[in-house]
């Protein structure tokens, strides 16, 4: 596949049944750490000090990375992003 056809994968994945394109979010909040891995919120913070996938702090809220977070949950090893 090249490179022009994967991004135009991508572009059609993005869209919805009016074919207007859908916002997808590159991140996940805290709360929705917690739902996925069902733990408290202190455990997702003490997850975050230890710095075990990306986030990034913006107005006081923590924002967690998915492609780091869902390679950290398949026990897959990333570089820095």
């Amino acid at each position: 596949m090249t490179a022009i056809n994967e991004v135009n994968t991508v572009n059609e994945r993005n869209m919805d049944m009016e074919g207007k394109a859908v916002k997808e979010n590159r991140t996940y909040t805290v709360k929705e750490i917690q739902e996925i891995l069902d733990v408290s919120k202190p455990t997702v913070y003490a997850l975050l000090k230890r710095k075990e996938f990306h986030s990034i702090i913006i107005g006081g809220k923590h924002l967690i990375s998915k492609k780091s977070f869902d390679a950290w949950l398949d026990g897959i090893e990333l570089g820095p992003e």
